[in-house]
């Protein structure tokens, strides 16, 4: 399909009915995601939510405060290298404004859902405009551009947890729309540099991963099409800008990732992987899928629900499939083959995450088609009986799966028989009914609500787990845990959710929240050198035996307490029968849920120099991403100097003395030359490959301002060049 190179619908009034169909699905994609909250109070308070994100807002957003622009925390160990993890969106305004929520408001759930809810608007509302710069009705934009809201893993899992995910899919449309709207409409591409700049500093990579295929097939296209005006070279100018800012976000990771255990091969666990029968039942909104969740049970709630209108898409394809977009299928082809890829494809885990994507584009062929239909009036019988007999099929399917919700299944397919019935007779009419033109696709929209109402009475909760977080900051103030930095996690914190135990000790990024160093908080690194030595897991989990291994000195003679300045061990009773018995100079505290282990006398706060060896020194200045040392005195054969910190990728040494191999695999180490004494000694951490990611991060901003005030500034000055100059007859 040849694209118009005109936007749709440019008269004053067509613009007014654009604007009130667009308004309507936002606030529909608003209203219905917050409704929510009817039902659970702490529906968008869940998982990796309560137990990651929040622990990242309150640490940043204090950071900011104080103006801290320090990119790793010593103390948090293999959770502290920030770049590396991803996840915080240090350059990513969106996190910065949620973050310094943080710091206004202490109701963490309503920080969440102001966090959340607002981009369900937002995700409507650019799938709306996306749909229109293809040739899609206001109005069929519209109920696309709710529906795609509403899909099962967008309300059930990235609204409810994982947040980046909400918002990468979100701006996605808005940067698809970006690009159109400069290379197909002749617009400005200040909307694509600002969209696709807010999309790649989330740190999030599945949108990422399709915005990379997205330029494959618009480079394509313009390739093989001979596009005139430079389309070909705008389009690579284009992807440089994101390619720029993907090495600023991403590449400390994949530079890192020499020493994490990130996860490399390709296997099938089965988690959260869908298969066809899964995509089949996805067109009906109460269908449970048999996609294994994470206790190993099938998902308790419609997570591969994809739109009702399915059955009606495939007809219209079988029709006019000449009429969908290229790159509205090609794209839709990619992320369906990542959504039914195996578990793990390297780092890339969990396919259901894909399944926005695959929304999206399904959503944008039905929007399209369902246009051309609309005008077309020729709906057939023979079409109209296969709509029903695909709606049949996939409610046997639903009901084969999970007999149990034969009962919900039913309900909804009648709800979605009702709008597919309706929609098929408005487009067999002769010709439009002109007293209310538009209320098939409004009843549509109204139907979508209905269906969204039906799930939150049969799926009220999120499927990912309330853990039973304080919603408060001003809770995690008087932590059992609490009174020193470094705290370590011993056992499995899975017991604290079944009992008073969040009064004692917490988890995972909640340790932020307390305001005191913890090397247990979540990371997706670890680094394995450490982390095996006890058993440590992803939310700061450890095996039992991790207690013995934290005090028991090991072969070097000191414990790993002391090489990682722990001051509180947090022994989770559940499972231990043994109560710890503390060694000399610790003392034992017995809570309800746990055992608490202290020094007597605490050691200071990681990042500084643990041990100096044939040299004696001083530490000048220290930071989270510096140590400056002063060399008091050193051997004639020079000396060594271990340090409280990892050995991370991206450490350096200024000074008379140079990077060492780290003790005991994982502590920095640096060798101090002979001759030295009263020098001073740099050691600084940048994330490797820092010159090139910041350089690359300038790059883009510099290319992103040059373009869009030329591409407002250029065409003025033509156009005063080429006014004609009046002559004075005179």
């Amino acid at each position: 399909m040849r694209e118009a190179e005109t936007e749709p619908g440019s008269g004053p009034r067509s613009r007014r009915a654009s604007l009130l169909w667009c308004l309507t699905a936002c606030v529909l994609a608003a209203g219905t995601g917050l409704a929510r909250v009817l039902g659970d109070a702490r529906y968008f308070f869940a998982d990796d939510t309560q137990a990651g994100a929040t622990g990242v807002w309150y640490a940043q957003g204090q950071r900011l405060l104080d103006g801290d622009v320090t990119l790793l925390d010593p103390g948090s160990w293999q959770g502290g290298n920030y770049l590396a993890e991803g996840q915080w969106g240090l350059f990513s305004p969106i996190m910065w404004v949620v973050s310094l929520g943080s710091t206004v408001t202490d109701d963490l759930v309503l920080l969440a859902i102001a966090a959340k809810v607002p981009f369900l608007a937002v995700m409507a509302g650019g799938v709306f405009l996306l749909a229109r710069s293809f040739g899609a009705s206001p109005a069929w934009a519209a109920v696309v551009g709710f529906t795609v809201t509403t899909a099962g893993q967008t309300t059930y899992v990235d609204a409810t947890s994982w947040i980046t995910g909400l918002h990468g899919a979100a701006l996605l449309p808005w940067v698809w729309w970006g690009l159109r709207r400069h290379l197909v409409h002749g617009r400005g591409p200040g909307a694509y540099f600002l969209s696709a700049g807010l999309m790649i500093t989330l740190g999030y990579l599945a949108p990422v991963l399709m915005l990379v295929l997205l330029f494959a097939v618009l480079l394509a296209e313009s390739v093989l099409r001979r596009d005139p005006r430079g389309r070909t070279v705008r389009v690579l100018l284009l992807g440089v800008y994101s390619g720029l800012l993907s090495l600023l976000v991403f590449l400390p990771a994949l530079l890192s990732a020499a020493v994490t255990s990130r996860e490399r091969g390709i296997l099938n666990t089965m988690l959260l992987t869908t298969d066809l029968g899964d995509v089949a039942v996805g067109s009906l909104a109460t269908a449970l899928p048999t996609v294994t969740w994470f206790n190993g049970i099938l998902a308790p709630s419609p997570v591969a629900y994809l739109g009702w209108f399915l059955p009606l898409l495939v007809v219209l394809l079988v029709r006019s499939w000449r009429s969908v977009p290229v790159t509205v299928a090609v794209m839709t082809a990619g992320s369906l083959f990542l959504l039914l890829a195996p578990s793990d494809l390297g780092p890339l885990r969990f396919p259901l995450r894909m399944q926005p994507y695959v929304v999206l584009g399904l959503g944008l062929m039905f929007a399209v088609l369902a246009t051309k239909a609309a005008a077309e009036r020729s709906w057939t019988v023979a079409e109209r009986r296969l709509v029903r007999v695909l709606l049949g099929l996939v409610v046997v399917l639903a009901v084969s799966a999970v007999p149990a919700n034969a009962d919900w299944v039913l309900l909804g397919a009648a709800v979605q028989a009702f709008v597919q019935e309706l929609v098929m007779r408005s487009w067999s009419a002769d010709r439009p009914v002109a007293s209310r033109p538009l209320r098939v696709p409004a009843a549509a929209m109204a139907v979508g609500v209905v269906l969204s109402a039906m799930t939150m009475v049969q799926a009220p909760t999120s499927p990912m787990p309330d853990h039973g977080l304080p919603g408060s900051i001003d809770d995690y103030d008087d932590l059992a845990a609490g009174g020193e930095h470094g705290i370590l996690t011993v056992g499995d914190w899975h017991a604290l959710t079944d009992s008073d135990g969040f009064d004692e000790a917490v988890f995972a990024n909640a340790w932020y929240l307390t305001g005191w160093d913890s090397s247990s908080v979540y990371t997706v690194l670890r680094f394995p050198a450490l982390a095996d030595q006890f058993c440590a897991g992803f939310r700061g989990e450890t095996c039992a035996d991790a207690y013995d291994a934290v005090l028991v000195p090991g072969d070097e003679g000191r414990p790993l307490a002391d090489e990682l300045l722990v001051n509180t061990i947090v022994v989770v009773r559940d499972g231990i029968t043994t109560r710890p018995v503390p060694p000399a100079g610790w003392s034992l505290e017995t809570g309800d849920a746990t055992w608490i282990v202290r020094r007597d006398v605490p050691v200071e706060r990681a990042g500084g120099v643990l041990r100096a060896e044939g040299a004696e020194v001083s530490v000048v200045r220290q930071t989270g991403s510096e140590v400056v040392l002063q060399v008091d005195d050193v051997d004639a054969a020079g000396g060594r100097v271990v340090l409280s910190r990892l050995d991370w990728p991206g450490y350096r040494v200024s000074g008379p003395a140079a990077l060492a191999t780290p003790e005991r695999d994982f502590l920095l180490t640096v060798d101090l030359e002979a001759g030295s004494t009263g020098r001073e000694v740099v050691v600084s951490f940048r994330p490797p490959g820092w010159a090139v990611e910041v350089g690359a991060g300038i790059a883009a901003v510099v290319l992103a301002l040059a373009w869009t005030v030329g591409a407002a500034v250029v065409p003025r000055l033509r156009r005063a060049r080429d006014e004609p100059v009046a002559v004075d007859a005179a």
